[in-house]
């Protein structure tokens, strides 16, 4: 048997650990010896008034051990209830906790809402009123009809002279065949220009 085992039992048999137990077996002890004893009667009596002292300890002890439970048997049921007042409270702090976090977080969202609208606001100020922006592009839109119709304009203006230039250039090149026969003699080239001249 194990030194452990040995302190294990003890204590089994102790019960709380007042030493009850080892009180309990001297007491019988006495008693078996004071029934067994053949002693005259003052020495007798003298036990006798021993063991009843002693079996009023032991009754006394035992009613301060019950004592003794019922008070931690009451203390463990405060404990027990503030143990549940304290969760309460505790669950209910946590609730509210949860609540003011989801506050802050609403709180953080609007004004972050507040600052973006803020902004909005200000870059929508900046840009001019929509009757100011619709007679300017009313005013584009006359100018670029205006353009269309200056390009029209200047469009046939250059188709005219790309056909006077294609009429010159022909003209020219009609002329060129004309007098390429006189051009290899200069005086008969003079002379045609005075047969001209004379008609």
């Amino acid at each position: 048997m194990t030194e452990e085992h040995i302190i294990r039992r003890k204590l089994l048999l102790d019960g709380n650990g007042t030493g009850d137990d080892k009180k309990l077996q001297n007491f019988l002890k006495q008693v078996t010896n004071w029934i067994n004893d053949n002693s005259p009667a003052a020495q007798s009596n003298h036990t006798f008034d021993s063991l009843i002292s002693q079996l009023r300890a032991f009754e006394c002890n035992r009613k301060k051990s019950d004592l003794i439970l019922q008070s931690n048997a009451a203390q463990m049921a405060k404990y027990r209830a503030l143990h549940g007042a304290v969760e309460d409270k505790v669950s209910e702090i946590s609730a509210d906790l949860n609540k003011q976090e989801s506050l802050l977080k609403q709180a953080k969202i609007f004004k972050q809402n507040q600052i973006d609208y803020a902004l909005i606001a200000r870059t929508v100020n900046q840009q001019p009123c929509r009757r100011q922006m619709k007679e300017n592009i009313d005013l584009l839109k006359a100018e670029f009809a205006d353009l269309i119709k200056e390009k029209e304009r200047l469009d046939m203006q250059w188709n005219l002279r790309i056909k006077q230039c294609y009429v010159l250039s022909t003209s020219a090149n009609e002329l060129k065949e004309i007098l390429k026969p006189y051009s290899a003699n200069s005086d008969d080239f003079e002379t045609m220009v005075a047969e001209e001249e004379s008609l």
